[in-house]
């Protein structure tokens, strides 16, 4: 519940630590070259806005924008900084925060910063599990649709990826929540705005969360002008992003607008807009780790932030398909799998960690040291293969 007494924002890692496991975090996760992938439907309108070539002509760069937020962002970066690289900075900073929110969360429920061996182990097991290396092994084990398992949502949709876009901005939800479970509510409020700010499919996440942390208010804290306030905040802060979404797609007349719905659910994006496109052996095994980590944080602060957004998750998934409802597919109700997920692993991963020490072998002074080793064994190749993945990739490309 909310406490009188705020606990430090920063994990007791301190914000030297932070860039350091963030750039770390970063690397050994690898990123594609730029343009890859989505980076040609994202950074098109930003890019044509900043004058780059003759992209002002492209027809696609003379629609409505539904990312608005993050094409400013594209079109500033090229045209104020006047550097590219800028972008896989940008993108390793969002991992940085990606790592930070996750550590700050199990940090506050299971107080790993009170062993160095214990926090160490926790960062070498989730640098692993979201390293390139771990990937590539899982596409050769298990086939390619296990490569991100343990870290992205159901219907291909993720947090983070190979790629800077507007959906890795998705990450301000995991540091919202950890705002909250460090009794900033108002933080959490505004981190989860921006998320939805940069990607408005976060919107329905943003909502789940504010109304997560106003219920805490009013229900834990009996606190109603706080639960008033938290309310109003979010919908000011939101209420931009909130117009300009429905001016992109609600401004069409309603049988084109049906069309249009249509084909991008059965032709653009059935892989994450149709169930039973997506829902796979993977999904299920995602849907259990969530579940796993609903009950080891039934007792904790945490419970309602897995709890509420994975049963409205479920229940609006259940309307869409009974419903066959265009528009519930486009709200896209199971997005919001893509911060449960990676959230419950790290729970899981750090329930893991804290038991350690019920090993006689882990208490012994040359178990921690090996483990020690054995974490940086693990974090050190996990970071050269994502290095070597990133030279890999940028030759071949300069190569195509």
């Amino acid at each position: 519940m909310f406490t009188g007494v705020k606990q430090k924002l920063l994990p007791p890692m301190g914000f030297v630590a932070f860039l350091v496991w963030g750039l770390i975090f970063a690397l050994a996760y690898a990123q594609s070259p730029l343009y890859t992938s989505n980076q040609n439907q994202y950074f098109l309108h930003g890019l044509a806005h900043a004058g780059y070539g003759d992209l002002g002509w492209d027809w696609l760069a003379n629609t409505l924008d539904p990312t608005p937020v993050f094409s400013a962002l594209v079109a500033l970066i090229y045209s104020g900084l006047g550097w590219v690289g800028w972008f896989y900075f940008i993108y390793a900073l969002l991992m940085g925060i990606y790592l930070y929110s996750l550590w700050g969360i199990v940090d506050a429920m299971f107080e790993l910063h009170a062993s160095r061996y214990m926090t160490i182990l926790f960062f070498a097991l989730l640098i692993t599990l979201s390293s390139a290396g771990w990937r590539f092994a899982l596409s050769r084990v298990l086939g390619v649709n296990w490569p991100y398992v343990f870290e992205d949502g159901v219907a291909d949709q993720r947090l983070l990826g190979p790629v800077l876009q507007p959906s890795a901005f998705g990450v301000f939800l995991l540091l919202s929540i950890y705002f909250y479970v460090r009794s900033r509510p108002y933080l959490g409020v505004v981190a989860a705005v921006i998320a939805a700010t940069f990607h408005p499919t976060y919107l329905l996440s943003s909502a789940v969360l504010t109304s997560v942390y106003i219920w805490d208010a009013f229900y834990t804290h009996r606190d109603l002008r706080m639960a008033a306030q938290l309310g109003l905040l979010a919908l000011v802060l939101v209420s931009p992003i909130l117009l300009a979404s429905y001016t992109v797609f609600a401004g069409a007349p309603t049988q084109a607008a049906q069309q249009a719905q249509r084909i991008l659910i059965e032709f653009r994006i059935p892989h994450h807009a149709v169930v039973s496109q997506w829902f796979d052996f993977t999904a299920a095994v995602k849907i259990v780790i969530v579940c796993i980590a609903i009950f080891l944080t039934r007792r904790t602060k945490l419970f309602p932030v897995l709890l509420v957004p994975a049963f409205v998750s479920v229940s609006l998934t259940l309307a869409q398909i009974m419903l066959a409802s265009d528009t519930l597919a486009l709200l896209f109700p199971w997005r919001l799998s893509t911060f449960l997920v990676p959230l419950a692993t790290a729970i899981i991963l750090a329930a893991i960690v804290q038991r350690v020490p019920s090993i006689p072998w882990a208490r012994s002074e040359i178990g921690q040291k090996t483990l020690v080793v054995a974490s940086i064994l693990l974090i050190g190749l996990s970071l050269l293969v994502g290095i070597i993945r990133f030279t890999l990739d940028l030759n071949r490309k300069a190569h195509a």
